[in-house]
């Protein structure tokens, strides 16, 4: 097809300069307040004015985390962190974590060995499954201790608050 032979019309384009323009009526501008003759007093700091203040997690927040990493929970443990609530959560969040760990791991090693003597190795396999589940129970509370969340562990997280110190 030959484009330069092409019969067909150009659209020509309106050019809506010529048009009359409308005017556009002017928006009033704010006058500048004058300033005061006397600067306001800084506010008096009051208790409760400092507890609605955002806290800064950032040093606790790896306080929590260590909490969730076995023999490190020590760490938050025996600093003054543990006074603060937030870490406090985490470390009977972690704590718990630990002893069912702990426990898990002598059941599942006396079960699984009776179970091989009794030719039921193959059942063992649960085992693993259970133990990939408290792995990812384990990452679920470093999760919260980063984002600065305090939710309980899954299946476990009600035990902790058993503990007090």
């Amino acid at each position: 097809m030959n484009f330069a032979k092409s019969k067909k019309p150009i659209a020509k384009f309106q050019n809506t300069m010529d048009e009359p323009q409308q005017p556009v009526e002017s928006i009033p501008q704010a006058q500048p307040t004058p300033p005061e003759s006397q600067p306001m007093p800084p506010p008096i700091p009051t208790p409760l004015a400092q507890s609605q203040q955002p806290i800064d997690l950032s040093g606790n927040k790896s306080m929590a985390i260590l909490a969730y990493l076995g023999p490190l929970i020590l760490i938050p443990f025996l600093t003054e962190a543990k006074n603060d609530p937030f870490v406090k959560f985490h470390l009977k969040q972690g704590l718990t974590f630990i002893i069912v760990a702990i426990i898990w791991s002598f059941v599942a090693s006396a079960l699984g060995t009776i179970l091989w003597a009794l030719g039921l190795g193959f059942l063992t396999l649960l085992f693993t499954l259970i133990s990939l589940g408290l792995f990812v129970i384990d990452i679920l509370g470093i999760v919260n201790a980063a984002n600065g969340k305090m939710n309980p562990l899954p299946i476990i997280g009600g035990l902790g608050n058993k503990f007090t110190f």
